[in-house]
């Protein structure tokens, strides 16, 4: 379910617009597929038309459904294992100076890419967290747009010295915000202070570096620059040119990966975290914190 944290005034008139905008590209792109005809009247801009719909449906907040369970020790190899367990991937696609912005929070600043072509083919692809012998692997999706809300394709691992790819296809659906429903979360309220206080310089809400599982037997943690990640804060140049927040909308929860465990390695999770898509006047992020019950902060991410 999705809910939100409305604001009054203009926020919340900014908020509609956008929701009256993304439906009426949903709309338009629903009928390009339909009837292909209707955007290629003239042949040779049918590719093109096809790339100027993708650019209107593609941003937005994305989820990909649970598909690793693990990875396979051999000899001399690693393996991605590939399963239906797990957590989802919680993603934002934005526009860039060339293309697109790909983000997700478990792989935020790993190297994530996005391309899209004039034939509607989709390549999202990040670097593996991972321990071992192998090393440049990749998780890569293909795929192809389906609709305004869906993107099928496959998933596979690729290495330097190997590849696998998931048999079973992959689809990867986009979120439909509504301001409608609660704050399921319970933290749209504190983020939307919190972010308007990093607008103007350091935060001056209690915070305390996160704890994870290093003293926990048979758990190897995980990469320390990705420990990082878990505690970042935006600047003030970065958030000053989006302007004011307008709406805060939960979308659902993020259990972070801290490590594995056993042989074959399985992913150990910590504990789940609200996420939040924040609409501001000039654009849109991704976040997800987690406060202590005593108030402090020690889980923080905007992508």
């Amino acid at each position: 379910m999705i809910t939100s944290l409305a604001l009054s005034g203009g926020g919340r008139g900014r908020m509609k617009s956008r929701i009256i905008r993304s439906a009426m590209s949903l709309l338009a792109f629903c009928c390009l597929l339909a009837d292909p005809a209707l955007g290629q009247a003239d042949a040779d801009n049918g590719f093109e038309t096809i790339k100027v719909e993708g650019d209107k449906v593609l941003p937005g907040i994305w989820k990909i459904p649970p598909h690793e369970r693990g990875v396979l020790l051999s000899k001399s190899d690693v393996i991605a294992d590939f399963d239906n367990r797990g957590p989802e991937k919680i993603c934002r696609i934005g526009r860039a100076a060339h293309g697109y912005s790909f983000n997700c929070l478990e792989i935020a600043e790993r190297y994530p890419e996005a391309n899209f072509d004039s034939n509607g083919q989709l390549q999202l692809s990040w670097k593996a967290v991972m321990m071992g012998k192998i090393t440049g692997c990749r998780w890569t999706i293909h795929g192809r747009l389906q609709s305004a809300t869906e993107i099928a394709g496959h998933l596979g691992m690729h290495c330097d010295t190997l590849s696998g790819e998931r048999l079973a296809p992959l689809t990867i659906t986009k979120l439909v915000l509504s301001e409608q429903t609660a704050d399921d979360g319970g933290q749209a309220a504190f983020l939307k202070h919190l972010l308007e206080e990093m607008a103007v310089g350091p935060v001056k809400e209690p915070y305390a570096k996160p704890y994870l599982f290093t003293s926990t037997p048979h758990v190897t943690v995980i990469p320390q620059d990705v420990q990082q990640q878990m505690l970042v804060f935006p600047t003030p140049d970065s958030l000053r040119p989006l302007g004011a927040v307008a709406a805060v909308v939960y979308v659902g929860d993020y259990i972070p990966m801290v490590g594995w465990q056993g042989n074959p390695w399985r992913p150990v999770y910590a504990g789940k975290q609200p996420v939040y898509a924040v609409e501001f006047e000039n654009g849109e992020r991704l976040c997800t914190l987690r406060r202590k019950p005593d108030g402090v902060l020690d889980r923080f991410q905007c992508l």
